[in-house]
């Protein structure tokens, strides 16, 4: 071993490119390997012992390089090399068995994978590292199609091979969540020859993942379901049972993921499993109240008597469905304390009309009400809320009450003209003093309607059932109001310019130039806030409308 020893310090004095913690890697490889290992002239310096010095020599002129341009992605400097030494796109050159195609595969080097494979036999991609995967396993794990299909194009075994524990690439792909890499791989596997507990547990990935679209219905996990759904009476009793016992698990995988398709395509051929409780006692239509689902809990509708029951059910700390939406809902993409308040108080509401009277003072295991729990949760929310809807109120009121001021002042300074001394036909100049008469009047209107509704604002008591329609709809009204009074200025604006112009009155369209700008942009900032509030208040009224998916045949 000493020897070797000294045949590695040889060859890294003749090679530059050798660092210092490479020849302590190796020198640690060469004193712990099996000398009883054979050795192959297709492997690299990992794989073989005694180390001569020609495999020293032939590792780092060869292997280290190769290895240097296959994580840089320059081909030019794999190709002079492998013109040189054909046999090196086979060589293992890390420790862990990976050929120069694992590295270029996992830094995604599209152009180079494409290269190195033209040069690479069938059997030369199927090569595995130490733990027995092939590179188009890691490009599964990567999620980069473009390799993957370079690789499956030359083999299309490859997709068939299995890597680490017996996994196989697409199935790698479903546990990493790449959508992409999963339809790609699912039409070029041959599923069809998974025994059904192997497809059960795809899909069963797929839900988890989130790979199954929530609005389509033709993807991967549904195309699984109708397989297994059309050729369950096929199969013997023993795999019936095994399906069976699944089912419940993809049942709760799709609720808490939110997958409406599969779960209504579940539903339809698995009815019963409405009544099916997962380990703390709740149905599918509790996990939607507690994911706040509405797409899910809808369903409920659909169910008749049956979804009265269901609501009774109470989990393993006495909470019955009520208990649960008055829980804090998990993160959501509401804009504003005051809406997702909103959202809260509505999904309160609906989930009440559904439980028998009883439960809505019924007390958990606290000894807590639902509307005790709802309040004690939403106290801090309720604080932001009430912040939020003060601060647009205070911003907002302040440009009403300028809008007004300019406004009042503006109509008492309208210049005559008796003796008729500018340019401007008389006529045109009735018409344009009556536009001028009338923007005026709706601006003055409209800014004080707004500044009313944005007073109510800040003097509500600003109770929780406020938030549900009260409070947003004040805020809808006083920011439409003070949009229309400034749309109104702006066309007072426009013909006090040319009025004021025709008498010379310079320093009034000064004053107008200075304000209308500001005015503007306060309402290109805001209208996306309006827009957030009249969706979320139209939103109260639509969100728990029935569908009738389930028992559609077209679901």
């Amino acid at each position: 071993m000493a020897d070797g020893r000294a045949e590695i310090a040889l060859t890294i004095e003749s090679n530059p490119t050798v660092t210092e913690n490479e020849r302590a890697e190796i020198e640690q490889t060469v004193e712990e390997t099996d000398p009883t290992v054979t050795e192959d002239a297709s492997l690299s310096l990992y794989l073989r012992c005694p180390y001569t010095k020609e495999a020293i020599n032939e590792y780092y002129m060869q292997c280290v390089p190769l290895y240097n341009a296959a994580m840089e992605g320059v081909w030019e400097a794999a190709n002079s090399i492998i013109k040189k030494h054909p046999t090196v796109v086979r060589a293992r050159i890390t420790e862990g068995w990976e050929t120069a195609l694992h590295i270029a595969t996992t830094r995604k080097h599209i152009h180079f994978v494409k290269e190195l494979v033209a040069k690479m036999t069938q059997s030369e991609l199927e090569m595995t590292n130490k733990k027995g995967c092939t590179a188009l396993c890691f490009a599964a794990l990567d999620g980069t199609v473009a390799i993957a299909k370079v690789m499956v194009d030359k083999n299309d075994k490859l997709p068939d091979i299995c890597g680490n524990n017996g996994v196989n690439p697409l199935y790698m792909a479903a546990l990493s969540g790449k959508r992409d890499m999963v339809q790609f791989l699912y039409e070029r596997t041959k599923v069809r020859d998974w025994n059904w507990c192997e497809k059960v547990k795809l899909l069963n990935t797929c839900i988890s993942t989130c790979l199954l679209g929530k609005n389509s219905t033709q993807t991967l996990a549904l195309k699984l379901t109708d397989c297994l759904i059309k050729n369950i009476f096929h199969l013997d009793n023993l795999d019936i049972t095994n399906i069976i016992e699944e089912a419940p698990k993809l049942l709760f995988a799709a609720a808490y993921s939110g997958n409406t398709e599969f779960l209504i395509r579940l539903l339809q051929s698995f009815p019963d499993l409405i009544w099916t409780s997962d380990q703390e006692n709740q149905t599918i239509f509790h996990v939607a109240v507690r994911k706040r689902d509405e797409k899910i809990f809808k369903l409920l509708h659909e169910i008749g008597s049956a979804g009265k029951v269901i609501a009774t059910k109470r989990d393993m700390d006495d909470n019955n469905m009520l208990h649960l939406a008055a829980n804090f809902a998990p993160p959501c993409n509401i804009s504003g304390a005051a809406l997702q308040m909103q959202n809260e108080i509505l999904w309160f509401k609906e989930v009440e009309k559904n439980v028998q009277p009883l439960y809505i003072e019924m007390k958990n295991s606290d000894g807590k009400t639902p509307q005790d729990l709802f309040t004690e949760n939403h106290k801090e929310l309720i604080k932001e809320a009430k912040q939020w809807m003060k601060d647009i109120a205070n911003s907002s009121i302040i440009f009403a009450t300028l809008i007004a001021t300019v406004i009042f002042t503006a109509a008492f300074t309208v210049p005559s003209d008796t003796n008729n001394k500018s340019d401007v036909p008389i006529s045109l100049k009735k018409r344009l003093f009556g536009v001028l008469s009338i923007s005026e009047g709706v601006a003055l209107s409209f800014s004080t309607i707004s500044i009313l509704m944005f007073l109510s604002i800040l003097s509500s008591r600003y109770a929780e059932s406020d938030f549900l329609r009260s409070l947003p709809l004040k805020l809808v009204l006083g920011m439409m109001t003070l949009f229309i009074s400034m749309a109104a200025m702006m066309v007072a604006f426009c013909t006090t310019f040319f009025l004021y112009y025709q008498h010379g009155l310079i320093w009034i369209n000064v004053v107008f130039t200075l304000i209308v700008p500001v005015l503007v942009m306060y309402v290109l900032l805001k209208c996306p806030l309006l827009l957030d509030i009249i969706r979320s208040t139209h939103r109260t009224r639509t969100l728990f409308r029935p569908c009738k998916r389930l028992f559609d045949s077209h679901a």
